[in-house]
């Protein structure tokens, strides 16, 4: 039997995304990347918090799976701050949880 992953649909950039609950492997993945930019000489560094922002939509959400970190780059931060936010607030995490 094949189980998947529950999904849900969200705005992001006036457009509607599916997104889904992260599994297991990708909650420890991103879990590992906080805590080693945690423990880095430099915990506030942007560039590595955009890089676990864009870990967490790449495995969250089925039509940035493949995007490159470069045109990740083009899209607007605060989308993908709030992006970020929807993914881990549906799979159980994030602020509050």
């Amino acid at each position: 039997m094949r189980f998947s992953s529950p999904t849900k649909d969200v705005k992001f950039c006036g457009q509607t995304v599916k997104i889904n609950k992260l599994s297991g492997a990708s909650v420890f993945n991103i879990q590992d990347m906080t805590e080693n930019l945690r423990k880095s000489s430099n915990p506030e560094d942007p560039k590595a918090n955009m890089e676990i922002m864009y870990a967490t939509v790449r495995a969250g959400c089925v039509e940035f799976k493949d995007i490159s970190t470069e045109d990740m780059d083009t899209l607007p931060t605060s989308e993908i701050s709030e992006l970020c936010n929807e993914i881990l607030s549906f799979s159980g995490m994030g602020v509050g949880k």
